[in-house]
């Protein structure tokens, strides 16, 4: 079923909950009136972690610290939603990332200028300064940031409320300059069609895909498509592959304008609702 069918069966289809909208939060301290922004062509930031299995914990406590300050980023309108992912497969002791910081920003400037507004002595008010100073030396010390990439997202497939998906699996491509465009009248035309019916029929939960913005002819991959799960039951019931394929073969032939580079599959262990436990 080449490569296109291997994503599918992997998990169905392949974001990476990636929303493009605000996220009703669960959190009191959370909740609010979601921003007046334009949600067209949300940016989407994947920050790639190397966390040494020793310093974990430590790790864990400076993503609840950075936590309150993104929750504060989403109350000024900065940010639309941040979350921090476990790699779990394929998973490798030398393994250049273990975690991904997802964030994603209304727009492109707001990457640029992630934190106007926000007043970090407000933030941490209740918190002693040395305390707050040795979090920040903490972050440096307990994580390295090994490479960031920057994505402009489509509009996203769900059923679901995006906050409650904890799974995500993550399929990295390389779509040559010259296939561009018809690689993007067959994501129009037959792939997210298959992708709706996918999501429709319960055997996926939330679908994105993203373009990267910074990339050449070099570079490894330069798009992304995500598919998540809210409960790790994705793979004990096999979509109905043979149906899909009967009503559209074409929507199983990316491989025709596209290399599949890796499949990362990533559970969420922080998000602005719930700090990691």
């Amino acid at each position: 079923m080449k490569r296109l069918s291997i994503i599918l069966m992997l998990g169905v289809c392949s974001a990476i909950f990636i929303p493009n909208q605000v996220v009703a939060q669960k959190n009191p301290a959370t909740s609010q009136k979601k921003p007046a922004v334009d949600q067209k062509s949300p940016v989407i930031s994947f920050e790639y972690m190397q966390v040494k299995p020793d310093n974990t914990e430590e790790y864990m406590q400076v993503e609840n610290f950075w936590r309150d300050i993104h929750i504060a980023q989403l109350k000024s309108g900065n940010i639309l939603d941040w979350s921090v992912w476990k790699v779990v497969a394929p998973y490798r002791l030398d393994a250049p990332y273990q975690y991904v910081v997802i964030t994603t920003y209304p727009k492109f400037s707001n990457l640029l200028h992630p934190y106007e507004g926000v007043d970090l002595s407000k933030v941490f008010s209740k918190i002693p300064k040395d305390s707050v100073d040795k979090m920040f030396t903490l972050t440096d010390k307990s994580r390295d940031k090994v490479q960031q990439d920057i994505f402009f997202t489509g509009e996203p497939i769900s059923t679901t409320d995006p906050d409650s998906v904890n799974y995500m699996l993550v399929s990295f491509l390389k779509v040559t300059p010259e296939k561009s465009k018809d690689y993007g009248s067959f994501i129009q035309a037959h792939w997210l069609p298959l992708v709706r019916k996918v999501v429709k029929d319960g055997y996926a939960d939330f679908y994105v895909q993203g373009s990267a913005i910074f990339s050449n002819d070099n570079s490894a991959y330069n798009s992304i498509m995500a598919i998540c799960w809210k409960n790790d039951s994705m793979y004990d019931i096999r979509p109905p592959f043979e149906k899909y394929i009967k009503e559209d073969p074409i929507a199983f032939e990316g491989y025709k304008w596209y290399t599949e580079v890796n499949n990362t599959l990533l559970r969420k262990v922080v998000s602005l609702s719930a700090p990691a436990q």
